[in-house]
């Protein structure tokens, strides 16, 4: 627990875009209950939700924006779902943020130590003029940089990708929010070297951590391994998880003998793209969702992690934690998890480095043997309680 901070200075104000429901978080809600219960120790803190609906007093004081914010929410999502307003389905996320925004200002009364995981423009520029100081707590790596990436994708297959990241007024509400922060507190490496090269300008704390992997979702179990060379890659689908990358790279130069199972659900326009360029490649099969994650990984030999730009992925915790090593990409915060025996790690984007690792662990596998155990004994820098305290004793030292 953080040392005792006498209750003075300004306040403390935490808001996330996500929920709490049935004391279930989502989102940077569920990374930043923690950081709350911290900083509340020492000081009385309010925290913002967009739908807040707790059973118990442990989180009585976390609360919903506003009734008129999470009924407006309803209705949007009912009207998203129909395929009249298929155009609002698009802009959806945008649309939620500024109504998001514009609740959340009227909240200020005050100055503020302001610690938001989302993107408020309207409020952070209201506390800047009630003297009060905004910090943004990412989630991602910078939206500008993802950006990048995926007008990188649209060049090589001559497409256009429309999604939240690539929504153009969304980004100008986005850039609008950056303006008015004062301080970043970030946790990956991914989000270190992005927005760093792109805020020189802003006061940044940093401390790397990562989410660990659910134990009763991944217990310990004796597997044999298939006795086919298999590696294996699982995400719900976008550009962005590097899919087209790794697929790229095994058609170009597959393993003799090895096949390449892709779990999860693909994106329409992704899989569409997916379907015209691969039809005819070999020894890959799509199997949609997979059930039991823990058996999935620990049949496989490898797990590939090729996400152009991530804050994560768990996948990369989890698959090191099942005993079975990764490839993974420089553009995923996890990365720095993959050292010697644990797997290799790869340019970004390049099919041919990819490549190369694939023939490296099918060609030396027992270079790359590890345990369960042996990843827990060297992974216990996988500790959000670190990250936790160190992240409420700098707010605490902020808001004096």
């Amino acid at each position: 627990m953080v040392s005792d901070v006498r209750e003075k200075g300004s306040k403390v104000t935490f808001i996330s875009f996500q929920t709490l429901r049935n004391d279930i978080a989502t989102g940077m809600v569920k990374f930043l209950l923690p950081l709350h219960a911290e900083v509340s120790h020492n000081k009385a803190v309010e925290y913002y939700v967009g739908d807040a609906r707790s059973n118990s007093d442990k989180y009585k004081d976390i609360k919903t924006v506003s009734s008129g914010y999470f009924y407006i929410s309803k209705i949007v999502d009912i009207l998203a779902s129909k395929p009249l307003f298929k155009g609002l389905l698009a802009k959806k996320r945008y649309y939620m943020e500024v109504l998001f925004d514009y609740f959340c200002s009227k909240k200020l009364d005050g100055k503020t130590y302001l610690v938001a995981s989302c993107y408020l423009p309207k409020t952070f520029a209201k506390n800047r003029q009630l003297g009060g100081k905004n910090v943004f707590i990412a989630g991602n790596p910078c939206e500008f940089a993802i950006r990048t990436e995926l007008n990188n994708l649209e060049a090589k297959f001559g497409i256009k990708i429309s999604d939240v990241y690539t929504d153009s007024t969304r980004l100008a509400f986005i850039r609008k929010s950056y303006e008015q922060v004062d301080e970043l507190m970030l946790f990956t490496e991914s989000q270190r070297s992005t927005y760093t090269s792109s805020y020189t300008d802003k006061a940044i704390f940093y401390r790397e951590t990562f989410i660990k992997p659910n134990a009763k979702l991944f217990p310990e179990t004796n597997v044999t391994k298939s006795k086919q060379f298999t590696f294996c890659y699982i995400a719900h689908s976008v550009w962005l998880k590097g899919l087209t990358t790794l697929l790229d790279a095994w058609k170009e130069s597959r393993p003799d003998g090895a096949r390449l199972l892709i779990g999860g659900n693909i994106e329409p326009g992704l899989k569409k793209s997916i379907d015209e360029k691969y039809r005819d490649i070999e020894g890959v099969e799509f199997l949609g969702r997979v059930e039991d994650l823990n058996l999935f990984f620990r049949e496989s030999h490898v797990c590939v992690v090729p996400s152009l730009l991530d804050a994560g992925p768990a996948t990369v915790a989890e698959s090191l934690s099942c005993g079975t090593p990764v490839i993974c990409s420089d553009g995923c915060g996890s990365s720095t998890l993959v050292t010697g025996q644990f797997g290799q790690v790869f340019k970004s984007g390049s099919e041919k480095a990819l490549a190369k690792a694939l023939h490296e662990l099918s060609s030396n596998y027992e270079n790359y043997s590890f345990t369960s155990q042996d990843f827990a004994a060297v992974s216990a820098r996988i500790d959000e309680s670190e990250f936790h305290t160190a992240a409420a004793t700098y707010i605490l030292e902020g808001a004096k």
